[in-house]
This record gives C-alpha cells, sequence and structure tokens, in this order.
C-alpha cells in the first residue's frame, strides 16, 4: 500500500491567484476538497456540474481504468505513447523523478503536478501552495526573438518527425520547460508568442510582459495549416465566434517549418483564465461507464447536455449554434467534431460555447486514420460516428466511404430534436450552402500549390476529397431527398 499523495488546485479568475481545493490520491481513491473560502466566494470548481450540484468534496474511486477525471486530464497530454507532448514531457520530468513502471495513474499525477498549471481553463494544479506561490510570484521568462523561434520550431519540428538529434530534444525542452497539455493529434504548444504590427514571425515572449496566449500547431500533413486556416474563415464568414489565427511559414537550415497560431479564447484582456469544459468531460463526469472516449455519445445527447437547467445563459441560442457547427464540419469536411472539440466556457449558470477551435478538415487526409474519413465523429439521427453500434442502435454510414442521399434530411430532423423548427433549420443549410459555395476551389487551389518535395509521405488525397465535398453538397442540398445508395467515394 503506498501512502497518500497530496496536490492542491488553485485559480486566478479573480485576478489574483487563490487556492481551491486540496487533493489526496491513494490505493484506493482521489479526493478532491474545495477549501471553504474558494465555496463562500463561489469560485468555479473542477466541473460545472459539481458547481450545479453545490457539492465540495468530490471522490472518484481507483477503478480498472486508472485514469483522472476528465478536467485534470485534459491538462496532460494523452495517453498516446507517440504523443510528442507527452515524450517530451515525460523526459523534463525524469530530470527530478522517475515514474517508469508506475501504475498509470501514478505516473499521471506526478506529469499533473509537474505541468498541470497554464493549460487550457482555470484550474492549475502543483505539487503544494508552496510550489503554486513560487509559480505566480516568478519573474517573465526572456523574450525569444524571431531567429531564435525559428530555430526552436524547426528543432520541433524535426522531433514530431523523428529525425531530431539530441541537440534538437534539449532546445526544445531547454525552451520551452514542462507546457501545459492541449488534446488533439496533431503536436500544438501552449506558448505566448510575439506579434510586430499584428503579424507572427516565430518569436515567443510572456503574457505578463504583452505577448499573445496562444496554442500553435505544427503542420504535420502537407497543406494542412492552409486548410485549416480556410476553415476558421469559412466559421468567420457564417457569423460563428472564431478565435484569431495566424499562419506562418518559416525557414531555418533551408527547411520551411509551417505552423498556426491560434490565440487563446480561455484568458480575459487582461490576462485572467476563463472556465472552460469539454461536452466529454461533462458527459463523463455525469456517467464515466457510459462515456469513456470522446466519440461515445451521439449528436443529439450533445443537445441534451445543452438543455441542462441552470448550466448555459442561452440555451436555444447554443443548440441553435452547434447545430450550424455541426453542418458546417460535415460541409467542409471535418469529421473530427468530437466531444473534446466542443466546449463551454463560464461558469455554471452563465457559460456558452467557446469560439470554435480545431476546425481542421481531416478527410482531406483519409488514408492515413479511419477516423479522418468519418461523416461525423458522432452519429446523429442513425448515421455517421465512428463506432457500428451506438447507444440508439446500429448506426449506417460509419466508414465514409458512402454518402447518405438524404443527408439534408437527416440533417433537417436533428435541428428538429435540438428545438429548431424545420422551416428554420432548412433556412440554416441554405445559408451555410451558399457560405461554402466557394470552398471547394479554395480548397484545390491550396491543394494544387503543395511542394512536390513535400507530398510524400503523408500526402493528401486531393480528388477523392474534392470529391466528396461535391457529393455532401448535392447530398445536403437535396434536404428531402428519397432514401437509397449513397454513392461510394474511390
Amino acid at each position: 500500500m503506498t501512502m497518500d499523495r497530496y496536490a492542491v488546485i488553485w485559480t486566478r479568475t479573480t485576478g489574483q491567484p487563490v487556492k481551491l481545493a486540496d487533493m489526496v490520491l491513494n490505493d484506493q481513491q482521489l479526493r478532491i476538497t474545495r477549501t471553504d473560502e474558494a465555496m463562500a466566494a463561489g469560485l468555479p470548481g473542477v466541473s460545472m456540474l459539481h458547481d450545479l450540484a453545490g457539492l465540495q468534496q468530490i471522490v472518484y474511486a481507483r477503478g480498472d481504468t486508472q485514469r483522472l477525471p476528465p478536467q485534470l486530464q485534459a491538462l496532460i497530454p494523452p495517453r498516446d505513447p507517440h504523443n510528442l507532448q507527452r515524450l517530451l514531457l515525460g523526459k523534463l520530468l525524469a530530470r527530478e523523478v522517475q515514474i517508469a513502471g508506475m501504475k498509470p495513474l501514478d505516473q499521471e499525477w506526478h506529469m499533473l503536478t509537474f505541468a498541470g498549471h497554464g493549460g487550457i481553463g482555470h484550474l492549475d494544479v502543483f505539487k503544494s501552495d508552496a510550489h503554486a506561490l513560487q509559480y505566480y510570484g516568478q519573474v517573465a521568462r526572456p523574450a525569444i526573438d524571431a531567429q531564435s523561434g525559428a530555430a526552436m520550431w524547426s528543432a520541433f519540428r524535426r522531433l514530431a518527425l523523428d529525425i531530431a538529434s539530441q541537440q534538437d530534444e534539449d532546445l526544445v525542452m531547454d525552451t520551452l520547460g514542462p507546457t501545459p497539455a492541449v488534446s488533439g493529434f496533431v503536436p500544438k504548444l501552449v506558448v505566448p508568442i510575439r506579434l510586430v504590427n499584428g503579424v507572427w514571425e516565430g518569436a515567443m515572449g510572456d503574457a505578463a510582459a504583452g505577448a499573445t496566449p496562444a496554442v500553435v500547431k505544427l503542420e504535420t500533413y502537407p497543406g494542412l495549416v492552409a486548410l485549416e486556416e480556410l476553415a476558421y474563415a469559412v466559421h468567420r464568414k457564417a457569423g460563428i465566434a472564431t478565435p484569431k489565427t495566424w499562419a506562418v511559414t518559416l525557414t531555418h537550415a533551408q527547411e520551411p517549418v509551417r505552423m498556426l497560431a491560434v490565440e487563446r479564447f480561455d484568458r480575459t484582456g487582461d490576462g485572467r483564465p476563463i472556465p472552460v469544459e469539454s461536452l466529454f468531460s461533462l458527459l463523463r463526469t455525469g456517467n464515466p461507464r457510459a462515456y469513456g472516449s470522446t466519440t461515445d455519445g451521439s449528436m443529439e445527447k450533445l443537445g441534451e447536455v445543452l438543455s441542462l437547467p441552470g448550466l448555459l445563459s442561452d440555451p436555444v441560442a447554443a443548440k441553435r449554434d452547434l447545430y450550424r457547427r455541426f453542418v458546417l464540419a460535415i460541409l467542409t469536411g471535418n469529421g473530427d467534431l468530437h466531444t473534446e472539440n466542443i466546449a463551454l466556457q463560464g461558469g455554471a449558470g452563465s457559460a456558452a460555447l467557446t469560439p470554435v477551435f480545431d476546425p481542421a478538415p481531416m478527410r482531406a487526409y483519409r488514408h492515413f486514420r479511419k477516423n479522418h474519413n468519418l461523416l461525423s465523429a458522432l452519429p446523429f439521427g442513425g448515421i455517421g460516428g465512428y463506432f457500428q453500434h451506438g447507444e440508439a442502435g446500429y448506426n449506417d454510414y460509419v466508414d465514409g466511404k458512402l454518402t447518405p442521399p438524404d443527408l439534408g434530411k437527416r440533417l433537417v430532423d436533428f435541428g428538429v430534436t435540438l428545438g429548431l423548427s424545420r422551416p428554420s433549420c432548412k433556412d440554416e443549410l441554405t445559408q451555410l450552402l451558399a457560405c461554402t459555395a466557394d470552398y471547394a476551389d479554395e480548397v484545390r487551389q491550396i491543394l494544387d500549390v503543395i511542394p512536390t518535395a513535400e507530398r510524400k509521405p503523408m500526402q493528401p488525397d486531393s480528388a477523392g476529397f474534392l470529391r466528396t465535398l461535391g457529393d455532401v453538397r448535392l447530398a445536403v442540398a437535396a434536404s428531402y431527398a428519397l432514401p437509397g445508395r449513397g454513392r461510394r467515394v474511390q
């Protein structure tokens, strides 16, 4: 039997560091107890669901999954042996403690207390109160100019491609230190970036010194940065809340490094964190047995979450917003809109959907992973999703090779389950089809200019993706098409 391990959660939602909770981990359970002061002040806790219930103490039994609660799991890299952020964090942590051989949950506890602060949302985890005060009191890191930044980002790219030297690895770890995690398959980092006249050229700084808090995504698939920036532009055009983005190509040692920086929406203008909780976190908190992965559930279930009494400030507007985002995801080829890519921000009672994030049209890269060519990551109306058998029964059109000919009708039916009227759903489809009228041409222009040297081994399926976009538009436009066979994408 191991001894109890202790940690603390702090937050800066008020503008000043405040202790939020104590944590105790042992062989039987993880216990989180909010401080009396945090409860009295009404500070946002670990989960919006806990806040709605007025819970001061939450106890998680250590089961077979050996996982942290989803709100804390989100602060460390995914449990994937090939995840670059996790590999770097493990090597940095090894300078202080050896976690090899520990149970998975114990390993992640060490990762959490080592690097689980400054991440997305308002929760900062530390080993002790003293470590928290030291973190909040530290001086700003020295700024990194564009030239030095290019060297670091180039080294990070080589790490992602598994062609890095030990010098590259040391440069990245020594420059960044322990950084909080961001979910997703593509390598990305949470770092403040320095803009010059609104343009980012690779320089980094400190948010306290005026740098812009951002998430920087590295291009590992040729053309992905330009495609994702296009997807953001389409969402802006549709009037959906979207963060600022900066696409940049740096050159170091004659190697191009393409990245997309996205301004963090979980910080106020004066740097205070805004609570953020994914719908996966809410689902798993409410029913951990039923929602073990980000593709469990359905789009209809997400509508139920947004309808929870007392959770959102305007659930009707949120469900209409969800509907529009989902339709755009289908029209732009983003089949990866799972429950961790949809989140709420704010406190319980005042929450709303966050701005759009990770709208990458991954169906362009269908050959590399099954989940890159999904009609939708979550089923709706008995079709789509990652699994053939979902919570509502058998799902058709799972593998992405067929486009349902009655897709528009099914989208209208889904909108009705969210409380929208059929005429308003059809109006939304008409508007979003118009908004994406030039999308396929813009995609073609991006894919056509990918340098030949960069097309292998992860080149997009340009012809197949463009054909799919056309099939989807036709099927959506025919909102009340008769059932029939879909069109197979080769």
